[in-house]
């Protein structure tokens, strides 16, 4: 058997090691309890790059708060905070369909080839539509997204983005 395996659980740390254990399936067990509360979504937003996505829903009535980190033209990492508001579109299309707006700040590290790097925080923009089949838990948006960076490069960036969540 592994040595190290052996000390971890049955060495002079074990005390240690167990309530280690028991702390972080309480708050995994938490986590989870609390984001099947809520109506939340986790996903690929693609376009000008591609971000991993989380929304969580619900803050007070329809609006909810999108964190959003990734990769923009494999040259550097960007994220954003975005709370948005919601409207139900059920009522003008069909059931399961909303537009939304929002604004927030985001940041950027970019890698240039021939110059520095640079960190650059800004405010951004966000609108877009988005549909959530009633069968399944998959949501599918569609959004534009302007930022204005302050610092370092200033700067206007904008995209479109297609986004795939998975709601829970």
């Amino acid at each position: 058997m592994n040595q190290k395996y052996i000390y971890i659980f049955a060495g002079k740390n074990q005390e240690k090691t167990m309530k280690k254990i028991v702390l972080t399936l309480s708050i995994i067990i938490g986590i989870i309890t609390l984001s099947k509360a809520q109506d939340n979504a986790i996903g690929v937003r693609l376009g000008y790059g591609a971000e991993f996505s989380f929304q969580k829903n619900r803050l007070v009535g329809t609006e909810r708060i999108e964190f959003d980190l990734g990769f923009a033209f494999e040259r550097g990492l960007n994220g954003a905070v975005i709370y948005q508001w919601t409207w139900d579109l059920s009522h003008c299309i069909c059931d399961g369909f909303q537009w939304y707006l929002g604004a927030g700040g985001a940041f950027r590290y970019w890698h240039e080839e021939k110059e520095n790097d640079y960190f650059n925080i800004g405010g951004v923009l966000q609108v877009g539509i988005e549909y959530t089949f009633p069968t399944v838990p998959i949501q599918l948006s569609l959004d534009y997204r302007p930022i204005v960076y302050f610092s370092n490069k200033n700067g206007w960036y904008d995209g479109i983005c297609a986004g795939v969540r998975y709601k829970f």
